[in-house]
């Protein structure tokens, strides 16, 4: 056994209250026994409390603050408990004795320890994996939890067997080489972003030294072409110069003359404006004294106005003067009233305060005479008594700082963790980030492949779309050629209808040739139709009477003229022998080429003659033209004349109607069919692109994604840099915070010594001073001074009083003199108001006076200043026609200046763009200019921008090309070789990872066999006669998969898990558990009623078989059964007083339990 719990310390965590607690175990086989609801299982959920192996909600717990003990509304600070391994091999560490403990507070702040050292939760989860206790590990099955093993998902038992066969180790060491694979990934991506950029910059600088040469040649060209250019312009300015330096003079004559015009009228305004001002001069004294005059009317009626209002607010004051005056004088009565009762209060407060003030005195000096007698040991009582005060508030000084101190020290100590939680996430985020890198290299390196599948895929579509493309163009032009010849056969079926025959009422009239025969091949349709002739639209009848009605009729209708073949008179005429073919190709006769009713023989007969087909001219030449009338199979003509018909040949469609609409028919089957194929075609075509706008979704996505990867890949590295300067930062103010804490222990500690001296000291001076008092007390003294003090505290109270009475008659007194003061006030402002309002009065009377008088003197004055203003009107029109005419004539002047100036401007820039044609030449090396230039300057402008074209083009010239990319390429095949041992190393670690992946496979292959094994040996044992075994869902890929129980006990078909009783599931979920402890045994194991769905039989051999295996592992059962406790090794009794849980060892099983 290589360790085992020894005990367990609870301090307010659930039912076990406030009180500190221990529970004793031990190694072996510990049974926990007692009544429901005592508080059992209440020991396996403090184990996994502290262990950290349980959530809350595993522990029936809303969350971790529901752990702490409350009753009646009384809840404790926090909830602690410790558990004490006694470690014999089983820990990573030297001490025998190994103590975890766990502590939360109210505010659900939870703090781990190891030995009494903060450990973060990931550490203390690290530490007890060596013991094999686990986060909802196998080892430990609290109340109800034996349903997890048999509610397991195939996916979670697959996990269980992968955490016991230490996969995790398998990707701890994949994650490091994903991290190690990112950082070479980096360096190569650094590297490969060098080196390409290196080598756009070779080929450029490849490419410069080709350039300087055409440069050159250019440069040369560039500056013959802009000295004749220059030479060109220049003689083309000096022409320019010398048009508008003669332009300028003229336009200078013009102007003097305007200016000669302007100045007489000018002359002529200065003289009306000199009579005007001389007018003006005249009626401004008039102007001046009516703006006096109404300005002062303006002025009376003003102030008229405003003495009316003054007259209107000084009544309204006086009112209200008046009104205050009799309210104060009723106040002032008042008050002197007031007065007189208050004087005979104070006279009567005055003789009690006299008489206390005697007995006062008399117990006064009764106490000082008392206090003589005590002097001494009063003296000494309050030298005491300033001690202790003086003591005291040192000790509460020194406590403040102590408290302080250890505020501070807490503070510390919870910073310290958050420091290390902190740096702990840190760290995590840290490997995660660069186990992300390494991950992501793999994904970028699937997206690649994926967007070159995807690529090759568009290519392959966008090939079969171009292909179907084609074909449906095919069809589409098909459709187009048959669509053209239907038209052409249905045009030749409407001209096909003959016109209307008006002969339907006349009896014997059967139709035209062409309606009674038929072509019995369509090949031999244009022969026919030539052979026929304009006979094919003669009418068959039947005798020449009917003939003669019929031409009757068309004379009567004015239908035209028609032929008609009368059957009675056309002769018979039999045909000539076949023709020797001489080597000709001979068909037949026409005749014999058409099918028609016997009953027209004749008349068909006498349209075709002995008429013979032919295949071609060839054939009618070898046959003898002018020998036979013949007809070829193109419809040549070939009399026996020797006249020959032939040329392009509209056929009339009557003949061949039965052939159009037959060939109609075909075309129109072969059309329909096209067009399902067409609709085919477009719906694949429709397919394709919409598969192709698919792929290249799916490409833009990948695209989106690597780009993504980049910039995840950038963060990544820029969170990385940040991490570890937040790593460093949080070390270097970790050290800063213990030393701080060292100094506040140190101070708290020198604190502590402090305070227990002088609290000794203080308890010494307490004792004296009671001493002293109980003397004090025995004296007298104490009553007396009480007495004195009631005295003195009364006679005080009546002082008082008579202050506050006298007080009063002191306000009252001021209150009179301010009332009586106001009231003369008031009577004064009446008198003065009143006098104001007379003045006010005797003042507008005045305004009135005065204002009819300066109205008078105004109306004289507006009569003598009319006839001025009139004569001033008619200069003022006068000066204001001279004054156009002189606008007219500046007008013309700024103008012409105008045109003048920007004439001198004209001058001005072709004089200096004179000296920049000049400057350019000089700068061109070219002194004079050139005195003939052939070319047009359109022409060289053109060939000049032509060639500054081809110069821009070239761009920059680097001149040290050669010497640069001598550099470059150096740097470049280093850069190659390094980037060369990169992916080497790349490559090596993927192997590691390939290597890992397969050695992952091997253990957990390795576990799952030896797990199977031992669980159907256990389920065996446990139910004899069954069977039970775990099954992979996928053999070839385990880790894609889960894993299946089969369970068969004795007598029963096999069955999964889930289908057998509650029993036999506890029976199998222990045969996991054992087997499991088999294969990666743990120090301990903690089952909480396990035994609920067992009889009698089966508890038993669970006891047995839990008693055989406590011999190499500590066994905590808790448990209802007498038959399982029967095997412990130690028995641990748990009842409820109260509502608190207690605990207390049983010797044997007699003990009772209830």
């Amino acid at each position: 056994m290589k360790g085992y719990i020894e005990k367990l310390v609870i301090e307010g965590f659930k039912s076990y209250g406030r009180q500190r607690i221990e529970i004793p175990l031990g190694e072996g086989f510990i049974a926990v026994v007692g009544p429901n609801g005592a508080g059992k299982s209440n020991i396996g959920d403090a184990i996994s409390f502290a262990l950290g192996i349980a959530t809350s909600k595993a522990l029936r717990a809303k969350n971790l603050s529901y752990l702490i003990f409350s009753k009646d509304g009384e809840r404790a600070d926090y909830a602690y408990v410790e558990v004490h391994f006694k470690n014999f091999g089983a820990f990573p560490v030297s001490e025998e004795d190994v103590v975890v403990s766990r502590k939360v507070y109210r505010d659900g702040r939870s703090v781990f320890r190891i030995n009494g050292r903060v450990v973060k939760e990931k550490e203390l989860s690290d530490f007890l994996s060596k013991a094999g206790i686990y986060e909802n590990g196998y080892n430990v099955v609290l109340q109800g939890d034996i349903i997890r093993f048999l509610k397991m998902t195939p996916i979670e038992r697959r996990k269980l067997i992968e955490e016991v066969a230490g996969i995790g180790e398998y990707e701890e060491r994949k994650q490091k080489a994903l991290v190690q694979l990112g950082e070479v990934e980096l360096k190569h991506r650094e590297l490969r972003l060098l080196i390409d950029e290196m080598e756009v910059q070779m080929e450029k600088l490849a490419k410069e030294v080709e350039r300087i040469k055409l440069y050159r040649d250019l440069s040369q060209r560039k500056r013959d072409l802009e000295v004749k250019l220059f030479s060109k312009e220049l003689l083309k300015v000096l022409e320019e110069k010398t048009s508008t330096e003669q332009r300028l003079m003229g336009l200078e004559e013009e102007l003097r003359q305007l200016k000669a015009q302007a100045q007489k009228l000018q002359e002529e305004a200065s003289a009306i404006e000199k009579e005007l001002s001389s007018l003006r001069t005249a009626i401004l004294p008039f102007k001046e004294k009516t703006g006096r005059l109404s300005e002062r009317l303006d002025l009376i009626q003003k102030e008229t106005e405003d003495k009316y209002k003054e007259i209107e607010r000084l009544q309204e004051e006086v009112e209200n003067a008046r009104k205050r005056i009799a309210h104060l004088e009723r106040d002032l009565e008042v008050l002197s009233q007031e007065e007189e009762e208050l004087k005979e209060v104070i006279r009567q407060k005055e003789e009690e305060v006299q008489r206390l003030q005697v007995e006062f005195d008399a117990i006064n000096q009764e106490l000082k005479e008392k206090e003589r007698e005590m002097q001494s040991a009063f003296e000494e009582m309050h030298q005491t008594e300033e001690k202790m005060r003086a003591l005291s508030k040192t000790i509460e000084e020194k406590k403040k700082e102590a408290s302080t101190l250890e505020l501070k020290i807490k503070e510390l100590e919870l910073k310290e963790d958050r420091v290390r939680e902190e740096l702990k996430n840190l760290e995590e985020e840290l490997e995660k980030i660069k186990g992300s890198l390494g991950e992501d290299v793999l994904s970028k390196e699937n997206y690649q492949k994926m967007m070159r599948e995807e690529e090759f895929a568009q290519k392959r579509l966008r090939a079969k779309l171009e292909e179907v493309e084609n074909q449906l163009r095919k069809l589409r032009a098909e459709r187009e050629d048959i669509l053209q010849e239907l038209a052409v056969l249905r045009e030749k079926l409407r001209s096909a209808e003959q016109d209307y025959l008006p002969f339907e009422d006349i009896e014997g009239v059967y139709g035209r040739v062409a309606d009674l025969i038929k072509v019995k091949d369509y090949e031999y349709l244009k022969a026919i139709e030539a052979a026929g002739g304009q006979r094919l639209s003669f009418v068959v009848v039947e005798d020449e009477e009917v003939a003669k009605r019929c031409i009757q009729r068309l004379k009567e209708i004015k239908g035209g003229r028609m032929s008609f073949i009368p059957l009675n008179r056309i002769k018979e005429q039999p045909l000539p022998p076949f023709p020797r073919t001489r080597g000709a190709v001979v068909i037949d006769y026409a005749v014999n080429l058409v099918e028609y009713d016997k009953k027209f023989e004749k008349a068909i007969r006498f349209v075709f003659g002995d008429t013979l087909v032919v295949e071609n001219f060839d054939s009618a030449k070898a046959l003898g033209i002018g020998n036979y009338r013949m007809v070829s199979l193109d419809g040549e003509l070939f009399e026996k004349t020797g006249v020959i018909s032939g040329g392009h040949w509209e056929s009339r469609a009557s003949l061949g109607k039965s052939f159009y609409e037959e060939k109609t028919r075909q075309l129109e089957e072969v059309l329909e069919r096209l067009k399902e194929s067409i609709s085919e075609k477009e719906a694949l075509v429709k397919s394709l692109r919409d598969e192709l706008v698919e792929k290249e979704g799916v490409v833009k996505i990948l695209e989106r994604r690597l780009k993504e990867l980049e910039q995840k890949h950038k963060e990544g590295f820029e969170r990385i840099n940040s991490l570890e300067q937040r790593l460093q930062k949080g070390k270097e103010y970790l050290k800063t915070l213990a030393e701080e804490k060292e100094k506040a222990q140190k101070r708290k500690r020198e604190l502590e010594e402090e305070l227990s001296y002088q609290e000794e000291k203080l308890e010494n001076l307490r004792f004296r001073y009671s001493s002293l008092l109980k003397i004090a007390k025995e004296s007298g003294l104490e009553a007396l001074r009480e007495k004195a003090e009631r005295h003195r505290k009364f006679l005080e109270r009546k002082k008082e009083e008579l202050f506050s009475l006298k007080l009063k008659e002191q306000e009252i007194a001021q209150q009179k003199q301010n009332l009586l003061q106001e009231i003369n006030q008031r009577k004064a402002r009446v008198e003065d108001l009143t006098q104001n309002i007379e003045n006010a009065q005797k003042r507008i009377i005045e305004l009135s006076q005065e204002k009819e008088r300066v109205e008078e003197e105004l109306k004289d004055i507006n009569l003598r200043a009319y006839e001025l203003y009139k004569k001033v009107d008619q200069l003022e029109n006068q000066l204001r026609e001279i004054t156009s005419l002189l606008g007219q004539k500046r007008m013309s002047i700024d103008l012409k200046t105008e045109e003048r100036i920007e004439i001198e401007r004209e001058l001005s820039k072709l004089t200096d763009r004179q000296a920049q044609l000049l400057e350019k030449l000089k700068e061109l090396g070219q002194e004079e200019p050139l005195s003939l230039v052939p070319e047009s300057y359109t022409k060289l402008k053109d060939e000049l921008s032509k060639v500054e074209r081809e110069i821009n083009l070239l761009g920059n010239i680097n001149f040290k090309a050669e010497e640069d990319y001598q550099e470059l390429k150096n740097r470049h095949a280093e850069y190659v070789e390094r980037d060369k041992k990169l992916l080497e190393e790349r490559k090596a670690i993927r192997e590691l990872l390939e290597e890992i992946e397969s050695k992952k496979l091997k253990a957990f292959l390795k576990a799952y066999e030896q797990i199977n094994k031992s669980f159907s040996k256990i389920f065996a044992r446990l139910s004899p006669g069954g069977k039970a075994f775990m099954q992979l869902e996928k053999e070839d890929e385990p880790f894609e998969g889960g894993i299946n129980l089969v369970v068969k006990p004795r007598g029963k078909e096999v069955q999964y898990l889930e289908a057998i009783s509650g029993g036999e599931k506890t029976l199998g979920a222990l045969s996991l558990i054992f087997a499991l402890q088999d294969y990666k045994p743990s120090i301990f194991y903690y089952f909480d009623e396990v035994d609920a769905h067992l009889d009698e039989a089966n508890a038993r051999m669970v006891g047995e078989l839990i008693k055989e295996r406590s011999q190499t592992a500590q066994f905590i059962v808790v448990t209802l059964r007498e038959v399982l406790a029967s095997f412990a090794d130690k028995l641990i009794g748990v009842s409820s007083r109260g509502g608190i849980s207690k605990v207390f060892p049983l010797k044997n099983l007699t003990h009772s339990l209830y």
